[in-house]
């Protein structure tokens, strides 16, 4: 069976309650979402498909943990809402 993963950038917890919301939706396991600046580039990798996303300030500026590298083994991967 095919996995889906959910990781998110949040500061206020906003999307990370978007993707809370998003999962149970989909049927997508908890242990399956995520926060971005915590995640490894493995555990990235260890899924099939992905879902991203992260918050953004004012005019649509990336908020912190916006932006992310998996520079070591993956992808670069860099995911905004607008």
């Amino acid at each position: 069976m095919k996995r889906t993963g959910i990781f998110y950038g949040s500061q206020t917890g906003n999307t990370a309650a978007a993707a809370r919301l998003i999962a149970d939706e989909l049927g997508i396991p908890p242990s399956d979402v995520r926060d971005i600046a915590s995640a490894s580039t493995d555990e990235v990798m260890a899924f099939d498909s992905l879902i991203l996303g992260t918050s953004t300030w004012g005019t649509g500026e990336l908020q912190g943990t916006g932006r992310c590298s998996f520079q070591n083994s993956g992808p670069w991967i860099w995911a905004a809402s607008r």
